[in-house]
């Protein structure tokens, strides 16, 4: 029985690294996926909790569209002040770098949308009921490429303090 020892592993991890890195036929550091990156559109249909029918096998660019939290980035936010709201500043970009336009399509409470083309950024503001709250939007470019956004939350009521 043969035995390893450190530099037998480390000759091993070294040849290993080169044989990933000729197979996939560029550096290794360039796999890490880029932050900045206009990727794939984040969908939270799974996360949202029992509020929604969720289809797991649905393509999220179909015409009833991916689901967002109130929070973005964030799958485990969903409530939210009922009341007057404004969901926090969101990115926003187009992987072929064309301009584009956000429009509100329909909701439980009307809503005003802005775009910060400048900084790739974009927001709403609405009021929030108590209870299922749900926005629709609709981000479309210049070449009429279009995808189906939904910002879904539960809007809790402000109670007063209480004094004893």
């Amino acid at each position: 029985m043969q035995r390893f020892n450190a530099s037998t592993l480390l000759r091993f991890n070294v040849l290993l690294l080169v044989f990933v890195g000729v197979c996939f036929g560029r550096p290794l550091v360039v796999m890490a996926a880029d932050p900045n990156a206009c990727g794939p559109q984040q969908d939270y249909r799974l996360a949202v909790p029992g509020a929604l029918p969720v289809d797991p096998n649905a393509d999220p660019n179909l015409a009833e569209g991916v689901v967002l939290g109130p929070v973005p980035g964030d799958p485990n936010a969903w409530d939210l002040a009922a009341g007057q709201w404004k969901r926090p500043w969101a990115r926003i970009c187009d992987p072929e770098g064309d301009t584009y336009r956000v429009e509100f399509l329909g909701g439980t409470s009307a809503a005003e949308v802005q775009v910060d083309p400048a900084n790739g950024l974009w927001t709403f503001a609405a009021e929030a009921v108590v209870g299922l709250n749900a926005w629709c939007f609709r981000a479309s470019d210049e070449h009429e490429a279009s995808r189906i956004v939904w910002i879904v939350g539960f809007g809790l009521l402000n109670e007063p303090p209480v004094l004893e």
